[in-house]
């Protein structure tokens, strides 16, 4: 027996495979539980994961060119042709949908993975720092989170976009004023 040949020879791969077969086993029998305790949640997971397959896959699924023009099918409504009819000049509404949802969801992984970047910075800043900066931090924090998320949304897309005179001094205007705070009093009431 030398040390490069060795006598007896191991089933390596009966071990391998039982060890596979466990592994498979565990991800099953935890995906079981899950779905039994949870089966609102798995649902809902299975839609978010049918969305980004279908994302993925779009030039595959997509029955038409999405930007293709069918001038014969102008705003035709949903049909055996076009599941979701056609919009103004012509194009597939269930093409557009498909390939619209691989740019939504690469905006929202993007937000997602900035917002979480900037916030464990700020934090790991805050927290290394401390005194001062991390009471101001906070307090940055705070008066941000007490704002409402769709007015403070509302806030910054007035303040980004640009306004024409005519719609800024309507908004000026007395009478949009009032409106303004009948809704804003029915709404809180």
């Amino acid at each position: 027996m030398t040390a490069t040949e060795p006598e007896a020879t191991y089933p390596v791969s009966q071990a391998g495979r039982a060890a596979e077969r466990s592994r498979l086993r565990r991800v099953r029998g935890g995906l079981g539980t899950f779905i039994r305790r949870s089966p609102l949640s798995a649902f809902w997971g299975c839609i978010a994961a049918a969305i980004i397959v279908m994302a993925i896959a779009a030039p595959a699924l997509v029955p038409y060119e999405p930007l293709k023009s069918d001038f014969r099918a102008m705003t035709k409504p949903p049909s055996e042709r076009h599941y979701f009819g056609t919009d103004q000049i012509g194009r597939d509404v269930l093409s557009r949908v498909i390939y619209g949802s691989r740019a939504s969801l690469t905006v929202a992984l993007g937000a997602v993975l900035f917002g979480t970047t900037l916030g464990a910075l700020w934090g790991l800043a805050s927290g290394y720092f401390g005194g001062r900066f991390d009471i101001i931090s906070q307090r940055v924090i705070e008066f941000l989170q007490s704002f409402p998320d769709l007015i403070l949304a509302m806030a910054i897309a007035m303040a980004l976009a640009p306004v024409s005179a005519p719609s800024s001094s309507r908004l000026r205007s007395p009478a949009f004023r009032s409106a303004a705070a009948l809704s804003v009093r029915s709404c809180c009431r």
